[in-house]
């Protein structure tokens, strides 16, 4: 694994670690495989709350980008890259601690990642107790 920049913007990187969420995928995305170049909007702005509380706080805390094609968060920057590495993010669901039974969360600590070499959007169909939620993309991108 090749650590993330600790980027100020998006043109400072070389290699980011983008959060590519499933619903992105499922609704339109493209199917990807390692070492594809590809086109994607990328921004800083992550919800890192939820990150922590899916991945765990270090590996939320080395994740520099977000992939939006939906114009769902500001400041998307459309850069081309290549894919060098993928994995796929599972978590347990359940409520908060004396909150509503009826609203589900991340369950913190019960990540599970598996690394791919292609994906398409059928990665949440598996069965189980874990639940499907994105993609830890390392993305080399090409200079500005």
């Amino acid at each position: 694994l090749i650590a993330a920049c600790d980027c100020a913007s998006v043109g400072d990187c070389s290699v980011a670690l983008v959060w590519y969420s499933d619903w992105q995928m499922e609704c339109c995305g493209e199917p990807f495989s390692v070492n594809d170049s590809v086109v994607w909007g990328l921004s800083e702005d992550l919800d890192v709350d939820w990150l922590d509380a899916v991945i765990g706080s270090d590996l939320a805390a080395q994740v520099t980008h977000q992939e939006d094609h939906h114009d769902q968060v500001e400041n998307v920057v459309v850069r081309t890259g290549k894919v060098r590495s993928i994995r796929c993010v599972y978590c347990r669901y359940g409520p908060a601690p004396g909150g509503d039974k009826r609203m589900l969360y991340p369950v913190p600590g019960t990540a599970e990642i598996r690394p791919a070499k292609r994906v398409d959007g059928t990665e949440g169909i598996r069965g189980g107790d874990l639940e499907f939620n994105g993609y830890l993309v390392e993305f080399e991108l090409e200079p500005i």
